[in-house]
C-alpha cells in the first residue's frame, strides 16, 4: 500500500545522503531498473524547488502588483519553475551522455540522466540560502543600506554562494565520474572544454559573417 508519509521518508533519507555522501551514494546507485524510481524522486525534488523558486523570481523582478497578481504570479512562476526543470533533466542527460562518450565514458544514457535525477537534491541547500540572500540585497537596496559593514557582508555572502555553487558541482560531476568510470579531470574537460570550444567556433563564424556582410554592403 502506498504512503505518502513513507515515500517522503525515503525521499528525506536518500536527499541526505546524496548531499552529505555523493561518492558513497553514486558508487551504490543502481544505473539501470528504469526511469521511474529517479524521475520520481525528481519530481518530488523540483516541486519542492519550485516552491523557493517561484517567490524568488517575483521578488527580483520587483513589479508593483495586487494580490491577486501576486498569486497568479506566483502560480505562473512555479509550473514554468517546474516544467522547465523536469524537461531540463533528460535534455541535459542526453547532452552530457555525448560528451562524456568522447572522453570514453563507459556509462549508459539511462545511469547520465540518473545522476541528473538525484543530483536535483543539491539545490535543497542551494536554493533556501539564495533566497536568503536575494531577500537580504532586496530589503538593503529599499532600506538605502551602504558603508563598510554592509560592503563586507554582501562580499561574505557573495563568497558562500561561490562556496555551494561549487559544491554543486562536485556533487554533479561526483556522479558523472562513478556511472562513466572515468576520472574527475575528465568529467570537467567532457563538461566545459567542448561546450566552450564550440561556442568560440560559432562566434568566430557569426563575427566572419557580419565583416563579410558589410564588406559587401560598401
Amino acid at each position: 500500500m502506498f504512503s505518502i508519509a513513507d515515500h517522503l521518508k525515503n525521499w528525506l533519507t536518500t536527499s541526505k545522503v546524496i548531499i552529505t555522501q555523493p561518492r558513497h551514494f553514486f558508487r551504490d546507485m543502481p544505473t539501470s531498473g528504469g526511469y521511474r524510481e529517479p524521475l520520481g524522486f525528481a519530481a518530488v525534488t523540483v516541486l519542492i524547488i519550485s516552491v523557493f523558486y517561484a517567490p524568488i523570481l517575483l521578488v527580483l523582478m520587483s513589479l508593483p502588483m495586487d494580490i491577486e497578481f501576486v498569486i497568479i504570479g506566483l502560480v505562473a512562476l512555479f509550473l514554468y519553475s517546474f516544467f522547465s526543470m523536469m524537461i531540463s533533466i533528460p535534455v541535459n542527460g542526453i547532452l552530457h551522455h555525448i560528451l562524456f562518450r568522447v572522453y570514453g565514458g563507459k556509462g549508459s544514457l539511462e545511469a547520465t540522466i540518473r545522476v541528473f535525477c538525484y543530483y536535483m537534491a543539491i539545490s535543497l541547500v542551494v536554493l533556501p540560502v539564495v533566497f536568503v540572500i536575494v531577500l537580504f540585497f532586496y530589503l538593503a537596496e529599499k532600506a538605502g543600506l551602504e558603508g563598510a559593514g554592509y560592503s563586507l557582508l554582501s562580499i561574505v555572502l557573495l563568497l558562500g554562494i561561490l562556496v555551494l555553487v561549487s559544491y554543486s558541482f562536485y556533487v554533479l560531476f561526483a556522479g558523472f565520474s562513478k556511472v562513466h568510470q572515468i576520472s574527475m579531470k575528465r568529467v570537467v574537460l567532457a563538461t566545459f572544454s567542448i561546450p566552450t570550444v564550440l561556442f568560440m567556433i560559432l562566434a568566430i563564424l557569426a563575427v566572419t559573417l557580419v565583416f563579410i556582410s558589410d564588406y559587401y554592403a560598401t
